[in-house]
Formats: structure tokens, C-alpha cells, sequence
């Protein structure tokens, strides 16, 4: 099974839906949401949904309110805790006291977006994704390369032998 990495143009794509989902205010949206800010379609994919289902180690799908939303797994850690309408992360006395008053469920609220950092993070955990799957495939390239020869003096000799006995 080849590794979606070795499609052309992926880590492009890669390294594009994970600085848009990993800056954006919302941390989970529709397809049709996330393609306002990073294109009608990947480069690499028929969709941008294909990209993140290929992708479970950065991406991820969550249902809500019979929506399918798509997410950028890290930012999942964090708890809902910014106010989307003044950008404002709320300290740990306010969540307290909406989780204590029962209104954090039904608070609107984001979460937080992640630093430069760990955007950079995983951007170089993909690339070196992308360049460990190109590694391989080179290493099963050389050992067919190898392989082919010697199968073929085999099966030649094994044929000699079948033609030099049946002459017999």
C-alpha cells in the first residue's frame, strides 16, 4: 500500500489546511466552510475531504447537529474558551463559573487558535512524514532493482536445466 504522502503535490496541501485550520477562529467547520479559506479543491485530491480522511494523523471528523465537521486534531486539546465576537480567552474564574452555572454547554464559545509554534511543529512533523514515506519507497524500489536480476538468472537457469534434461 502506497502512502498518501507520495501523491504529488500532498505536503502542499498539507502544509496549507494545517496553517489555515490551526489560525482560523472556528476549530471545526463543514468542508464547504473550509474551502472558502483554502480553495475549492487540493491540488493533490479530488477534495478537501479526501485529503483530510487520507490524513487521521492531522485531521479528524466530528458530527454535530447532523453535520460533519472537520477539525485539526490539535486543536481538540484545548477547551472552548474564547469569546468569538471579542477574541477574548476567558480566565479560569469565568469558565469556572459557566461550567459551575451549567451555561458553558450552551456558551459561545471557540477554541483557541494555536501559537506559531505549533503550527511550525506540525508542519515539520509532516514533512518529515512525507520524507520517511518517500524513503521507503526508494528503499523497495532498490531492493526490486535487486531482486529482478536474480529472479530472472533463476528462473533462465532454471529453464536451461528444463531444456538440456528433456533433450536427454
Amino acid at each position: 500500500m502506497s502512502s498518501p504522502y507520495l501523491e504529488p503535490n500532498r505536503l502542499p496541501d498539507i502544509l496549507a489546511a494545517i496553517q489555515v485550520m490551526g489560525s482560523h477562529l472556528w476549530d471545526s467547520r463543514t468542508v464547504e466552510d473550509w474551502k472558502l479559506n483554502l480553495g475549492d479543491k487540493p491540488q493533490s485530491a479530488g477534495t478537501w475531504e479526501k485529503l483530510f480522511l487520507d490524513h487521521p494523523e492531522f485531521f479528524g471528523t466530528n458530527n454535530w447537529n447532523g453535520r460533519e465537521l472537520h477539525v485539526l486534531r490539535l486543536r481538540r486539546a484545548y477547551e472552548r474558551s474564547v469569546n468569538p465576537d471579542t477574541f477574548v480567552e476567558l480566565s479560569k474564574e469565568e469558565m469556572q463559573a459557566l461550567k459551575d452555572s451549567g451555561e458553558y454547554a450552551k456558551a459561545k464559545l471557540a477554541r483557541r487558535p494555536l501559537t506559531p509554534s505549533q503550527v511550525e511543529a506540525l508542519m515539520k512533523t509532516a514533512i518529515e512524514l512525507q520524507v520517511r514515506a518517500a524513503a521507503l519507497a526508494d528503499r523497495q524500489r532498490f531492493w526490486v532493482s535487486l531482486a529482478a536480476p536474480a529472479v530472472t538468472g533463476l528462473l533462465g537457469a532454471a529453464l536451461g536445466y528444463l531444456l538440456k534434461s528433456g533433450q536427454q
